[in-house]
């Protein structure tokens, strides 16, 4: 039964992207034509320049924290070759190298948090921003072009649509109910022109800045040459 119902709120919104408009009429009452459109979420995310600036931002914040992990990364293993050579004998210097491959790691632990608590808040922050900004343009271009409804897709842009990845992610999602849309007149897909309009507004409104955190200094013992 569950499937059944799956498939019938499916069928019905493959019908209404497929015409473009529908009628909804009553026993003697004419009802306008309701204008249908589609858009590819995917693309505006990953095409919206604002999206490509942020990306940015979290590469740059994250730069110090990989520069400090790099600089650990290349001391330990100078420590763990010391530890593997054979000539090494100084029963004190290897006390020191293994202490060391041990802070090291802590330390890699430590600054591995710091990285997801910085950039898990960010992207969240991100993702909230870009998505007020993709709705508000949706809805602009909607109402200034007679839409009453826009279905929202996510295929990948300037990709194989029809390769099995993306096939069984789209049977995947139906699966689970959801309705995707499966067929539209080219003239009813808005992504390009809200694309433009997001771009164009970003724009005009100067970009925006990124800022760097403050990382500490790790230290790590190095072993004689």
């Amino acid at each position: 039964m569950k499937q059944l119902l799956r498939c019938g709120v499916l069928a019905t919104a493959l019908v209404i992207a497929a015409g473009g408009t529908a009628r909804a009429q009553l026993p003697g009452q004419s009802l306008p034509a309701t204008k249908v459109g589609v858009v590819n979420l995917g693309v505006l995310f990953i095409k919206y320049e604002k999206s490509s600036i942020y990306k940015k931002e979290l590469e740059t914040e994250l730069t110090p924290l990989k520069a400090s992990a790099e600089k650990i990364k290349d001391a330990m293993t100078k420590h763990n070759n010391w530890l593997k050579d054979p000539r090494s004998t100084d029963a004190k210097q290897r006390e020191i190298s293994e202490g060391a491959m041990r802070d090291g790691q802590r330390a890699l632990e430590d600054l591995d948090l710091q990285a997801r608590k910085l950039v898990g808040k960010k992207q969240e922050n991100q993702l909230i921003q870009l998505y007020k900004e993709i709705h508000a343009a949706v809805q602009t271009h909607a109402q200034n072009n007679g839409f009453h409804v826009i279905l929202a897709y996510g295929d990948p842009p300037d990709q194989d649509l029809f390769t099995f990845q993306n096939i069984n992610r789209k049977m995947g999602a139906m699966d689970m109910g959801a309705a995707v849309p499966y067929y539209w007149q080219t003239n009813l897909d808005i992504t390009n022109d809200v694309l433009a309009r997001l771009n164009s507004n970003y724009r005009g409104a100067g970009g925006v800045g990124a800022a760097q955190p403050t990382v500490p200094a790790v230290q790590t013992s190095f072993p004689p040459r």
